[in-house]
């Protein structure tokens, strides 16, 4: 066991830049700095706080300097005053802090990245899930299994946030009658900007709301409605309590809703009419939809709101009534959309693609009291762009092959995990190695990878199982499959567990693999990777689907139906399109139409194009798909040109 060096550590403030500010997950010049202080600690650990806990400080002091190089870190200037308040239900900024489900979190976090790059003041606001996400496993049987862990450690990069009125640590309140929900508010750098974090699991509280933030997206819908109360309320009394007041509230899809209602309160208290109020919000509040998919849009039963919107309002002169209109949609008075709430009450409202911005308009027009714009999702670059476009065909294609033999390497090392704790004896462990296809560079390698959705048909590639095995087996093709069905989500944990069938009913053992527990890591992987990613929702039901753009950016070729983000980027220089722009109302039809397009492409052009080499043995065509498709990806679905669209569409900066 190493011995724990540093217990003070923190009373510096160069140090504790060093080990809570988040930059280092997107600057490679930190993450060498910090391995190059002490190499055997951050190879275990990799992270910043490992190596301040276990390194003396008479070896890491003279180094501050250097830091502070590097990361631009200056002890003596003042953060700007925040213009924009962003509320999110979930941010995945790395591996290490699990608080995410998907790609909502992983762009909020590229989100807050490009704020900070861009010196952008913004102050977001989100709940600490102390066992974050499940971790998934994949039993014998193929079916995912749930675990969490807690993530409270010496090693997670948050500090408690100290109330400036008191000088302890801040606790927000919110009264229900005659009880409380007390939340604590943790602090996470990123960059130059702050994420504030509310965390109910503390023992102020009982042990009902004690429960509320210890698990991210949970199923039963009273828990879910005290989150997002949480969420919004606490969120909004902790900026005030911290004397933060914003010009503009972006709400990050509907979970964080119930600021609104916040607003409305302290607005009244102001002696301001509700009318007064209603307007006041709706000019400062912007809302980003993400999804067109309806179950994705929150709503709950007003039998189960209405008690709790009561005892919130209690003592002001909210009409309930009025408010619970302003969530209903269509007539429909046994819900509460939290969507339509949002979108009467936000001036500007957008989907986060130009093909999603026109099916959202098309959807909720009725409701918005303004059109909703298309601003397209981008990816922070820095976080997740590995392959370098400069240098020739074969320096750029050698690039590639490493990072192919990178994501062989990662792969192997969580399949093996998985069989071994099912206790697999296949004839593969007999061989000294896990897999006979994986390592080796003629091996052509499909990725895919997201949330099993059911519409987003992770299935497709299955529809004519005798074809596929044939493109399989005759061409050394590998599919890598990786993804995470909601626990309630019992339709996409049977998509899984088909795929795992038809992999062993089909032989297709060292073909096809479910690699389980997706995360970042996993993530990152597959996008730099890969030969091609493969993306096949049901149009125009993935609102932009930002994995194919990471891919995109390394140089690693898509293969998509025209959705979301791929209804705009595609072009025949840098991947290919599955099918058309014309969906048949037959789904099952247009499944297999689907399917057959994609057998088709492989077939006659994705795998011959890959396997034509020139007298160098170099894929000259393919490389040149390469660099489009790191051109494209890289100009014009970043997070720096999207961030400038929200900053003068919707921030008003």
């Amino acid at each position: 066991m190493v011995k724990l060096e540093n217990i003070f550590w923190e009373n510096q403030p160069i140090l504790q830049e060093m080990g809570y500010n988040l930059r280092w997950a997107w600057d490679s010049r930190l993450k060498e700095f910090f391995r190059s202080i002490n190499p055997a600690i951050w190879d275990e650990y990799s992270h910043p706080l490992s190596v301040l806990h276990f390194t003396p400080l008479d070896k890491i002091l003279p180094r501050c300097a250097e830091y502070q190089k590097i990361s631009g870190y200056d002890p003596l200037k003042k953060k700007a005053p925040a213009h924009v308040a962003y509320f999110c239900a979930e941010y995945g900024f790395h591996e290490t802090l699990p608080i995410y489900s998907g790609g909502l979190g992983i762009l909020a976090a590229d989100h807050c990245k490009e704020a900070s790059d861009l010196d952008i003041p913004l102050v977001a606001v989100g709940l600490f899930y102390k066992q974050g996400f499940f971790s998934q496993t994949i039993n014998k049987k193929g079916k995912q299994e749930h675990g969490y862990q807690t993530l409270m450690s010496p090693m997670t990069p948050l500090r408690r946030v100290i109330d400036p009125k008191t000088s302890q640590p801040l606790v927000i309140s919110i009264q229900l009658g005659q009880e409380t929900i007390h939340a604590q508010v943790w602090n996470l750098l990123v960059g130059n900007r702050d994420l504030f974090l509310l965390d109910t699991d503390i023992d102020l509280n009982i042990l009902k709301y004690r429960y509320i933030s210890r698990h991210l997206y949970v199923s039963g819908r009273e828990n879910r409605l005290l989150q997002e109360i949480v969420l919004g309320i606490g969120g909004i009394r902790a900026l005030e309590a911290l004397g933060i007041a914003p010009k503009v509230y972006h709400l990050n899809e509907g979970h964080s809703a119930f600021l609104l209602i916040q607003r409305m309160m302290d607005l009244v208290k102001k002696n301001k009419t509700f009318a007064e109020a209603v307007e006041i919000i709706h000019e400062s509040s912007v809302f980003t939809i993400h999804t067109p998919v309806p179950a994705g849009n929150e709503k709950f039963h007003k039998d189960l709101v209405i008690p709790y919107l009561k005892l919130l309002i209690e003592g002001s002169s909210l009409p309930l009534n009025e408010v619970l209109q302003m969530g209903t949609v269509d007539g429909d008075n046994d819900f509460f959309d939290m969507t339509a709430f949002c979108l009467r009450l936000c001036h500007k409202s957008n989907g986060v693609s130009q093909l999603h911005g026109v099916t959202a308009h098309d959807t909720w027009s009725q409701v918005a009291r303004n059109p909703l714009m298309g601003i397209t999702n981008g990816v922070h670059q820095p976080s997740w762009k590995a392959l370098s476009e400069d240098g020739d065909d074969a320096f750029l294609w050698a690039h590639h092959q490493s990072l192919k033999q990178d994501l062989f390497q990662f792969a192997q090392k969580r399949i093996i995990i998985e069989q071994l704790r099912n206790g697999l004896d296949l004839p593969l462990h007999k061989k000294g190695d896990v897999t006979l296809k994986l390592h080796n560079p003629e091996t052509f390698v499909i990725g895919f990878a997201r949330r099993f959705a059911a519409y987003k048909r992770a299935n497709l590639i299955f529809n004519d199982p005798i074809r596929l095995k044939k493109i399989l087996t005759e061409h050394n093709v590998i599919l890598l499959f990786a993804g995470k069905a909601h626990p309630a989500d019992e339709s996409g944990q049977s998509i899984i567990a088909e795929i795992h069938s038809l992999i062993h009913k089909l032989d297709l053992g060292d073909h096809v693999y479910f690699i389980e527990n997706y995360d970042i890591a996993l993530g990152r992987a597959l996008v730099q990777g890969s030969d091609v990613w493969l993306n096949n929702p049901l149009r125009p039901l993935e609102a932009s689907g930002t994995s194919g753009i990471k891919a995109a950016i390394n140089g690693v070729l898509n293969i998509s139906t025209l959705d979301g983000w791929w209804d705009e980027a595609y072009e025949k220089e840098c991947g290919w399109a599955i099918g058309g722009t014309d969906v048949d109302s037959n789904q099952d039809h247009q499944l297999k139409k689907d399917a057959d397009s994609l057998y088709h492409l492989l077939e006659t052009d994705i795998i011959p194009t890959y396997r034509k080499k020139d007298k160098n043995g170099l894929p000259t065509e393919w490389i040149s798909k390469m660099r489009k498709s790191i051109k494209m990806g890289t100009e014009q679905f970043s997070t720096e040109r999207m961030l400038k669209e929200y900053k003068s569409k919707l921030y008003g900066l």
